[in-house]
């Protein structure tokens, strides 16, 4: 057998994604809260970059200028040497020869575009904290309550009961008896306090720590979330529903002797499985007292923290906007949080006068890395002004498809969504399917209808008897209609359901294509439907 090496010649393609095509992709799939954000971060450190304050009256709503090869002959800036001294800066700051910022009060409308950017729901932990900051608590009570805030679940149980985070903070402290975490570069913690201060504090705390004991911790915890349920809610902390309902129960003065007591400790299940006649058979109380408790326990929030929850439902900026114009739907961006940018129309000349600076203070070789870090830096600048360009043009033509394959949303409302794939509006825009799916992605719509996202005009469907397409949203509308019309004494079973779907609306679906479409729309099966 003989080896050797022998060269090859071939020619093929490949697609090879560069950092600016990188780059566009991220930023069209951003949403407006995002992207205001990433555009702060933007102007913050890049100097070549800043908001194009006559860009309004250049362009109407949902253009955008890039305005990225602009020449010298802009407005001039009311003070060079400040952005002289801010290049100088950001080039040391990147270089790590510089960990302070100075003050750039003069920066007005760097800082008017962050000022007026919308800010950051706060999460559900960072809400409860707020109110128990004013619950006046201190020392261990005060730390027990930010325990307790940390670990609770989404719903506001604490799977981990106190006895166990007891446990856990008791050892904590042993293993950490001052409480604080590692120093900064400047030798300070969090709180602003030095390493004397520290050492001071923990010499105290150390002689102390081995008397909190598991016991003392659990006391702290005990109190706190007393505190925590007369104040916020009364079942926080719970362990699981049947005790949030209890306590809850239990704050209104009903107890063991009454129905609706009774029912969450021994019949949830029954409940959940609308078994009310054999609840009665084993309580002995009529259907109407069943009902009459049912009605209690409606009433009691299921999770304790809901109304401390995240507040982004309340913060959702619409990317577009669907408004009837003299008969006609017009499709436009919504400009709202969003500033109109620009590369600085005085680059060259700044360019020039760094260089020149930084050749006569510290020689050619600072010179030239001067003049490369600037040149990346004005690259950056347009790329990123091209790229914000990009994405709103893109965003702008693929919600124009939509909806003008969607009128008859815009004019009737659900139940005359059209089918409509992804592959449709990227055919009828000339891109890729997956610039669609980023195009929308995290994106919402502003209409007659309502603010929904843009995903929600995206689905499948099928044909009626007439030959008509019909989307999935539409039938699951009607067999929502069907569900609410019916006899409560005697709902529709699924095949009753898809009877009805073909007599009235001409849509033939099978029994369990309805079962998918119920449970989809979360709707309880017949039998738990029923009302006795």
């Amino acid at each position: 057998m003989r080896l050797g090496l022998n060269h090859l010649a071939r020619m093929e393609q490949r697609l090879i994604q560069s950092p600016q095509m990188i780059q566009a992709m991220q930023i069209l799939q951003l949403s407006s809260l995002d992207l205001a954000e990433r555009i702060d971060q933007e102007l913050v450190e890049n100097p070549f970059l800043e908001v194009d304050e006559g860009a309004s009256d250049r362009a109407g709503d949902g253009e955008v200028g890039t305005d990225a090869d602009a020449g010298a002959d802009g407005e001039a800036l009311s003070d060079r040497d400040r952005m002289l001294q801010e290049f100088e800066r950001l080039r040391e700051f990147e270089d790590g020869r510089s960990s302070v910022r100075p003050d750039t009060e003069g920066a007005d409308r760097k800082h008017e575009a962050m000022q007026n950017a919308p800010a950051r729901p706060k999460n559900t932990a960072a809400v409860l904290m707020d109110q128990v900051a004013l619950l006046d608590l201190e020392g261990d009570e005060r730390e027990a309550a930010e325990l307790i805030v940390y670990s609770l679940d989404a719903h506001g149980y604490l799977e981990d009961g106190l006895e166990d985070l007891a446990q856990r903070w008791s050892a904590e402290r042993r293993d950490d008896p001052d409480g604080t975490g590692a120093l900064d570069e400047h030798g300070l913690d969090e709180n602003g306090h030095d390493e004397a201060w520290l050492e001071e504090r923990a010499e105290e705390a150390e002689s102390q720590a081995g008397t909190f004991t598991p016991a003392d911790a659990l006391h702290a915890l005990r109190i706190a979330l007393g505190r925590m349920r007369r104040a916020l809610h009364p079942a926080i902390g719970a362990s699981n529903l049947a005790e949030s309902l209890r306590l809850q129960l239990e704050a209104r003065g009903l107890g063991e002797d009454d129905l609706a007591y009774d029912l969450v400790d021994s019949h949830l299940e029954d409940l959940e499985k609308n078994r009310l006649p054999h609840i009665a058979k084993e309580t002995g109380a009529t259907l109407d007292e069943i009902k009459d408790a049912i009605g209690i326990l409606r009433g009691l929030d299921p999770h304790p923290t809901a109304d401390y929850g995240d507040e982004m439902a309340e913060t959702i900026i619409p990317d577009v906007m669907v408004e009837e114009v003299e008969g006609t739907y017009e499709v436009r961006l919504a400009r709202r949080g969003l500033p109109s940018l620009r590369v600085s129309p005085e680059h060259k000349v700044l360019m020039k006068e760094t260089v020149d600076r930084s050749k006569a203070v510290n020689g050619r070789d600072e010179a030239t890395e001067a003049r490369d870090w600037m040149r990346k830096r004005l690259e950056s600048a347009r790329w990123f002004v091209d790229a914000v360009a990009q994405r709103q043009n893109t965003l702008l033509s693929v919600a124009q498809a939509i909806f003008e394959r969607q009128q008859g949303f815009l004019e009737k409302g659900v139940k005359s969504l059209a089918p409509l794939r992804m592959q449709d509006v990227a055919d009828a825009t000339n891109v890729h399917i997956s610039t669609v799916s980023r195009a929308v992605a995290g994106k919402y719509v502003q209409t007659p209808r309502g603010i929904l996202p843009l995903k929600y005009f995206f689905n499948s469907g099928t044909t009626d008897s007439a030959g008509r397409a019909t989307s999935q949203v539409s039938i699951q509308e009607r067999l929502k209609e069907l569900v609410e019309q019916e006899d409560p004494t005697e709902p529709l079973s699924d095949d009753q359901l898809a009877a009805l779907l073909l007599e009235r609306h001409g849509v033939k679906i099978a029994r369990r294509t309805v079962t998918k479409y119920r449970k989809a729309l979360d709707l309880p099966s017949s039998s738990q439907r029923k009302r006795f």
